[in-house]
């Protein structure tokens, strides 16, 4: 039983409870009218925007993801083609072969120079035969039976023969360089798809010359995934971060693209901003250059119920028992 002094305190009390939320939305109501720049949307921030407008729509466009015009710096004649164009590669794969005869019997002659042995075992047995000597020349300077001047002598030929090995291990080490670069020249002339792609354009043919003043060989385009370019007021794209996901309608279709780039240089006249987004093509399904729809979904905001009852407790202070 309620006591009957305590009943006004009751009453009162349950009619503030069950007015909490109604006061708490009236409250949010009255800072988001007073601040018109917060907006109820993902990266917008149009003022006059109410909660049940519906969800901003960008213009974008799709784009390669890489766009590789493959070229080769060396001096060659096209030898093989290996990749016709509307081709699917994979990193790695040989494309085009110029012609490397030359190059190859350069690379055998450094490899010939670079595991030679010959020089370096005469250098070997020459310096263990000057040690030989120079103890044998000791034994004989300990017994009187040699002079300084052939002790001298033999500790001499041990340094000259000690140099001498040195020099053929440090050309040695040189040659097994130069072998290393004539190999690394040999593989320039093999010329490998960088990335995962497709080949859009073959710039030159079997018995055409490329040069460093003409280098382009194929172009390849990444299509897997697909950039996603896009373009909105600033103020609309304010909050949206890198990593955000966003919806987007390509030929009818919803799907989820990640913002990857938000650019932080807005335009002083128009006032857009543009940013980046990667949605995944496994399939090749979507091509590039083709028209797209970003969507910025509306964010909204509630108060539950503890929420509502912790703002009106700190509106009315007489009511925390704590």
């Amino acid at each position: 039983m309620i006591d009957s002094r305590t009943r006004p305190w009751s009453l009162v009390l349950f009619s503030l409870l069950t007015c909490a939320p109604v006061v708490a939305q009236a409250q949010e109501s009255g800072r988001s009218s007073a601040r018109p720049e917060r907006s109820d949307f993902v990266g917008v921030g149009t003022p006059g925007e109410s909660k049940g407008s519906a969800p901003i729509q960008l213009e974008a466009y799709t784009q390669a993801y890489r766009d590789i015009l493959i070229g080769s710096s060396e001096t060659a004649v096209i030898q093989d083609v290996w990749a016709e164009e509307g081709e699917t590669v994979k990193a790695g794969q040989t494309l085009i072969q110029l012609n490397d005869s030359v190059v190859r019997i350069a690379v055998e002659v450094a490899r010939s120079a670079a595991t030679a042995k010959g020089e370096i075992d005469t250098a070997k047995h020459s310096l263990a035969d000057k040690k030989r000597r120079l103890e044998q020349v000791k034994e004989l300077h300990s017994r009187e039976h040699a002079t300084d001047q052939e002790l001298w002598n033999a500790r001499l030929d041990l340094d000259e023969a000690t140099a001498r090995l040195q020099a053929y291990e440090e050309l040695t080490h040189r040659r097994q360089l130069e072998l290393a670069q004539a190999e690394a020249q040999l593989a320039r002339l093999t010329i490998k798809s960088p990335i995962d792609g497709v080949v859009v354009e073959q710039v030159k043919d079997v018995g055409q010359a490329v040069s460093p003043a003409d280098p382009h060989l194929l172009r390849i385009v990444q299509l897997d995934p697909l950039k996603i370019i896009a373009s909105g007021n600033a103020r609309q794209l304010g909050v949206i971060e890198v990593g955000d996901s966003l919806p987007v309608t390509i030929r009818g279709k919803t799907l989820e693209a990640v913002v990857e780039f938000v650019s932080p240089v807005v335009d002083a006249q128009s006032g857009m901003r543009h940013i980046k987004l990667r949605l995944p093509n496994p399939n090749l399904e979507y091509s590039a250059g083709i028209a797209v729809d970003v969507r910025l979904q509306p964010k909204r905001s509630s108060l539950d119920r503890e929420q509502s009852l912790n703002q009106t407790i700190r509106q009315f202070p007489f009511l925390d028992r704590k």
